[in-house]
């Protein structure tokens, strides 16, 4: 179920439904185990859905978040959805941190 949630979430975010895509993958990341190596993952698309939302400050903690979850690596996509954001809003200290864990 949480794997379907997420394939639909993504399918969502793809098509241009980022409210529908959210809601898919906050089921998702209620279905997974807190231990489970797909939650960053699911975490940066959320964050992506965020963006596109306008929600900005959840989508910064996502990204962060994301970066951050042991499992997949999803920090180097964490950090360009973090960069977008910055370019975004206009703000520098995100691209900053961006350019910074690119480093």
């Amino acid at each position: 179920m949480a794997a379907a949630n997420g394939a639909r979430g993504e399918i969502l975010l793809r098509s241009g439904h980022p409210r529908l895509a959210a809601e898919a993958f906050s089921l998702d990341m209620g279905l997974l185990p807190a231990s489970d190596r797909f939650r960053g993952r699911v975490m940066c698309y959320q964050a992506h859905a965020y963006r596109r939302l306008g929600a900005y400050s959840a989508a910064k903690l996502a990204y962060r978040t994301s970066a951050q979850q042991p499992g997949e690596q999803t920090a180097p996509y964490a950090y360009a959805g973090l960069a977008m954001l910055g370019a975004e809003t206009d703000d520098a200290g995100l691209i900053a941190e961006a350019i910074r864990y690119a480093e």
